[in-house]
């Protein structure tokens, strides 16, 4: 709190008392707060949102992979069998 009472050109806006710079402290703390708590939950949300689309592409890849493999036997029992 003394390095905000000490700068030197916080008296130029306006007067302040101690209560007021308590406030503004206060203030601050909580706003900084609020931030960190916020960008924890998009960090989150980002993380989350980034591992579904991972999955539902290697999901895509496998699906596909595991379409080829079955036409591929399907055309060999055909094959064989004729």
């Amino acid at each position: 709190m003394s390095a905000v009472e000490g700068a030197a050109k916080l008296p130029v806006y306006d007067s302040l008392d101690a209560d007021v710079i308590q406030s503004y402290m206060e203030y601050s703390l909580a706003s900084l707060i609020y931030y960190c708590l916020k960008e924890g939950a998009c960090s989150e949300q980002s993380s989350r949102m980034t591992a579904m689309d991972n999955s539902s592409k290697n999901a895509g890849k496998t699906s596909n992979y595991k379409s080829k493999a079955t036409a591929v036997t399907s055309q060999f029992s055909l094959l064989t069998y004729r």
